[in-house]
């Protein structure tokens, strides 16, 4: 019982060094993170969106095309577009980046 112990004593004394062990530095600020995997997409997205635009808008991980129903210049998200076949419940506002024109349309 006491080897136990001594053993148990042994081991939890060599946590606090291995808790302790430094880990190499992480490039950029973590609070940055997020803008790298959202500038290809800003590069890619529209500038601008108008009632009456047809788009592409990203829906359970497929482009989906869609016309823009409404625009409130003042939101985070001002784009509010119907997906084409959704119904109305399925609307969604999206930052005009995050929009693409639709395929076979001229830049």
């Amino acid at each position: 019982m006491r080897r136990a112990i001594a053993f148990a004593l042994v081991f939890l004394g060599a946590l606090p060094s291995l808790a302790q062990t430094q880990h190499p530095p992480v490039a950029g600020d973590p609070k940055e993170a997020w803008k790298e995997k959202e500038d290809p997409l800003r590069a890619k997205g529209l500038t601008a969106c108008s009632v009456g635009d047809r788009v592409t808008a990203s829906y359970e991980g497929q482009w989906v095309p869609a016309e823009v129903i409404a625009v409130d210049a003042g939101a985070a998200y001002p784009c509010k577009v119907r997906m084409d076949g959704k119904p109305e419940a399925a609307d969604l506002s999206f930052a005009a980046w995050m929009l693409r024109q639709p395929a076979g349309a001229k830049p």
